[in-house]
């Protein structure tokens, strides 16, 4: 388990609707806790009413280290900010 610490959104398959990403992660915290590090990233699509969550096989949406801030470049892309890591660029 890890915090969340931003989203955005952008139609990542062409079909009119948009997808949510999320990043996380924290390393922050007091040694005997240990790291929170299990996000990885995750990509939300609708399927009709419902929500799914996609696997990163599925998505490619992979974000190693600690995710601070998406933002959704003009083109669908997506502009990913990491703590003590460069900027990744992910997507179209």
């Amino acid at each position: 388990m890890a915090p969340i610490f931003n989203f955005t959104q952008t139609d990542l398959n062409g079909d009119g609707q948009n997808e949510i990403l999320s990043v996380g992660n924290w390393y922050g915290i007091r040694p005997g806790l240990g790291r929170y590090d299990a996000d990885y990233g995750c990509v939300l699509t609708r399927k009709g009413k419902k929500w799914m969550s996609m696997n990163p096989a599925q998505s490619g949406f992979w974000v190693k280290g600690q995710g601070r801030k998406l933002a959704t470049l003009a083109d669908g892309s997506v502009l990913v900010a990491r703590n003590n890591l460069g900027l990744m660029i992910w997507g179209k």
